[in-house]
Parts: structure tokens; C-alpha cells; sequence
């Protein structure tokens, strides 16, 4: 994909917010007037830096990252979680160039040894890049399209294998792993690896405690290895010790741990602590439709659910809950529920998918640690597009202007972080939970 179509792609996204209202809280500063301000803006957790404003102060409420203007940036994903607040921030821009910031440690900045950088910097040596995941400590790039260095990219912590490049090393630099002339998206979890491939089958590696790499066993793994008897596939998400995937007639599959019923299948604890091999998520509707892949296509599909319902347009994996978005706008979520992440009116557990009942309709969702994010659609003939957020919000992810959670019981309502009229210029149509409690609208 070139940069023109990225650009095209991301301009064509359901158009949302900005000016900034919360509901039940001291409104946020607001944004210049009809969305004129042309960055990325970032809130939550920035003990790492990971906010990429130049400090490592939290923040309660949005605020822009310099030099990164919003009409640039096709994807940003948000690693971290290992430690409480720290984390990092990985964005592929429309040229196909990454640029990463926040905690570098262990190399996961990819941008050499050293400290780490609350503002933005470019890793060197990756152009043509088609997508980003990052993880706990460790980020990953899939580069097509340009020649014999096609393929996926990986730099960070290897403790458990996760970068694949057949060792164990941490690597500061981006490291070719899996060459390939195509490949469709990658993924990344906390300690583990995925990837779509051009014929729609699956590769994990890395840490495999829980199975998450879902080979049937719980052997880690440093180089890629094909998931087994998973074909069809157009979309895939990780979370923190599980993984996902979607197959082209919309039914979703899920591996790994298990213990707060993440898996989806009606079990938990001690009935199914972990599932070594993919599974069917239960309670989600009868789709007709899968999302489509990062190439366009979706391909031929094999499910046991295929139906006439709305179609299924998203799925996103947090810490250890999970989303799946429909085309008629409604979220079904899954997994662990404790602050009330599942938006159902509750913080009980879920280990099937239910239907997010609190939420309005929505275009775009993200899962972070025990907390989510949304692009609010129009409703009720209403002109206005929203950023909303509920859930966890210890350092502010929520941008509610405090630390307040909103579990969206009978007594609470989700956040509403920027608020604006549909024919906003330049919207910001994209949000990022990260599992490092940092948060993210392009």
C-alpha cells in the first residue's frame, strides 16, 4: 500500500470529534475551534515518556504531540503494561516510515541502546512499512512491496523468543525475522508474536506459558511456526497472554489464557484455565461478513456461524478482555470485567460475548488494560461524532480530566473525551487504548 492510498484510506474513516466536554467531570482544555488543530493528541499514563510530549508527567486530559500532525499517521500502536505507567508508542506514517518514543530499556524504541526518549524519533533503516504491533517490551513491522527486504521486522526484549530471529538476545535495532514477498498484518502481546500471512493463515511466536501461540502445547518458540488447522483468516489481535483471529465467514477464534473467560467459549478457571489450540468465541452474532484484510479482500470462509446477520467490521484484544465491532454499529464484548471495561452495566466477568449494552453506537474501538476507547457515530439523527472512553482510569486514560473509573453502572456514563459536529475539517477518526494505560486519537 502506497502512501497516497494509506492517506486516502485513513481520510475515508468514519469522521468523529474535538473540542473537549466530559461528562460528570471538569471539562478538558478544549481544542482549537472546527478541529483545525492538525495533531495527534495523547492522555493517560507517561512514566516513560510514552505521551511523546518531551516530559514523563501523566495526563489527565489530551494534550498534542508536537510534530506529529494527524493527516501523517495511518497507525499508532501502544506497548507497555509490564511495569505500572510506563510504556511506549510505535506510529507508522503514510510515507511507510515508524517512529517510535517512551520507555527503552530493553530496546523497544528500536532506535539503538540507550535511554528513554519522550519525543519522537525514526527507526532507522525501515521504509515501505505496511503495518506496526507492539507488545510488553517488544515492537514488530511488516514491510511489503519493496524489494528482497519484505518481510516482518522485530526489535526489543527476546527473554522468551519474541522477536524470532532464532535467539534469545534483546535486539536495538530492527531485525529481519520472517522474510516474505507479502504478509498482511501483524500483532503482538505481551511476550508473544503474530502474523497474518498472504494466505490467510497465521504464524505466532514467543513466550507460549499460556498457549497463547495456540500450537497445542506450551513450548516457546524464537523463530515463526504456522498455527496448525487455522486457515481463512483476516484479521488477527493479541492480548496480554491470548490471541485472536478472525476467519473471512466472521467467526472468531481465540487461544491462550483463560482465566477471566477472555477465550470466550462459556468456561473458565478450573473448566478451562488455558487453550492450548483455537477455539470458537460463543455469543457473538451470526455474521455474514468479515472485516476486510489489510489488503482489501477477505477471501473464502469455513466458520460454523455464518449467517445473515450485520457484518463483522473489527475485533480489538486488551489486557485480558476483547471487542468485536458490527456494521450496524454495536459492540459485543468478552473477558474480564472488574472496572466495568466490558461496557454491559456491570463488573462481572463475561465468558462468552454479550452485547456492550451501555455504549451508543460506535465506528472505531480499541481495548487497553481494563479500560476502552471508542469513535462515537451519529445517532438518533444527531450531527455529532464523539471519542468516548469507560473502564480503568488510574492515570487519566480516559481524559476525563481525573483518575475517577467509569464502569458505566445505573449511576455512570462513559467519558466523553472530544465532542464536535460531523463536518468537522480534518476529524480525528482513530483511537488507541495501550495495556500501559496510555491513550491515543488520530
Amino acid at each position: 500500500m502506497n502512501a497516497k492510498t494509506r492517506g486516502l484510506r485513513l481520510r475515508a474513516a468514519l469522521t468523529v470529534i474535538a473540542t473537549a466536554t466530559v461528562l460528570g467531570a471538569a471539562a478538558a482544555p478544549a481544542l482549537p475551534a472546527e478541529g483545525h488543530d492538525p495533531l495527534v493528541y495523547a492522555w493517560g499514563a507517561n512514566k516513560g515518556g510514552q505521551l511523546g510530549n518531551s516530559t514523563t508527567t501523566d495526563r489527565y486530559a489530551p494534550a498534542a504531540i508536537p510534530s506529529l500532525p494527524k493527516r501523517d499517521v495511518y497507525e499508532i500502536a501502544s506497548g507497555g503494561g509490564v511495569t505500572g505507567g510506563t510504556g511506549f508508542a510505535v506510529a507508522l506514517r503514510n510515507d511507510g516510515s515508524v517512529w517510535t518514543w517512551g520507555q527503552n530499556d530493553t530496546g523497544q524504541l528500536g532506535t539503538g541502546p540507550g535511554t528513554n526518549n519522550s519525543a519522537l524519533g525514526k527507526v532507522p533503516g525501515l521504509n515501505g512499512v505496511h503495518d506496526v504491533a507492539a507488545g510488553g517490551q517488544h515492537a514488530l513491522a511488516l514491510r511489503v512491496n519493496t524489494g528482497k527486504a519484505d518481510g516482518v521486522y522485530a526489535w526489543g526484549l527476546n527473554d522468551k523468543g519474541q522477536v524470532g530471529d532464532g535467539s534469545n538476545d534483546n535486539r536495538f535495532v530492527p531485525k529481519l525475522v520472517q522474510s516474505m514477498h507479502g504478509g498482511k498484518q501483524v500483532a503482538a502481546g505481551c511476550n508473544h508474536s503474530m502474523l497474518l500471512t498472504e494466505n490467510n493463515t497465521v504464524k505466532t511466536w514467543g513466550l507460549n506459558d499460556k498457549g497463547q501461540l495456540g500450537l497445542g502445547d506450551k513450548t516457546n518458540h524464537n523463530t515463526p511456526v504456522d498455527v496448525p488447522e487455522l486457515t481463512n483468516v483476516v484479521k488477527i489481535a493479541a492480548g496480554c497472554n491470548f490471541s485472536l483471529a478472525v476467519k473471512a465467514d466472521g467467526t472468531v477464534w481465540a487461544w491462550g489464557e483463560n482465566t477471566h473467560g477472555q477465550l470466550g467459549v462459556n468456561k473458565t478457571g478450573t473448566d478451562l484455565d488455558v487453550s492450548t489450540k483455537p477455539v470458537q468465541v460463543q455469543g457473538l452474532p451470526a455474521s455474514q461478513t468479515a472485516p476486510a484484510d489489510q489488503n482489501g479482500g477477505t477471501g473464502t470462509g469455513t466458520g460454523t456461524a455464518q449467517g445473515t446477520g450485520p457484518g463483522l467490521l473489527d475485533i480489538a484484544a486488551g489486557w485480558d478482555h476483547a471487542y468485536a465491532l458490527y456494521s450496524d454499529n454495536k459492540v459485543y464484548s468478552w473477558g474480564s470485567n472488574g472496572n466495568g471495561q466490558l461496557a454491559d452495566g456491570t463488573k462481572t466477568d463475561r465468558t462468552s460475548a454479550h452485547e456492550a449494552t451501555q455504549l451508543p453506537a460506535v465506528t472505531s474501538i480499541s481495548a487497553g488494560y481494563n479500560y476502552g476507547l471508542a469513535v462515537r457515530t451519529a445517532d438518533g439523527g444527531g450531527t455529532s461524532r464523539d471519542i468516548i472512553g469507560w473502564g480503568l482510569n488510574r492515570y487519566g486514560q480516559l481524559g476525563s480530566g481525573d483518575t475517577t473509573e467509569h464502569n458505566l453502572n445505573s449511576n455512570d456514563q462513559f467519558v466523553t473525551v472530544f465532542s464536535q459536529e460531523a463536518e468537522t475539517a480534518e476529524p480525528f477518526t482513530r483511537v488507541t487504548a495501550g495495556n500501559s494505560e496510555s491513550s491515543y486519537a488520530y
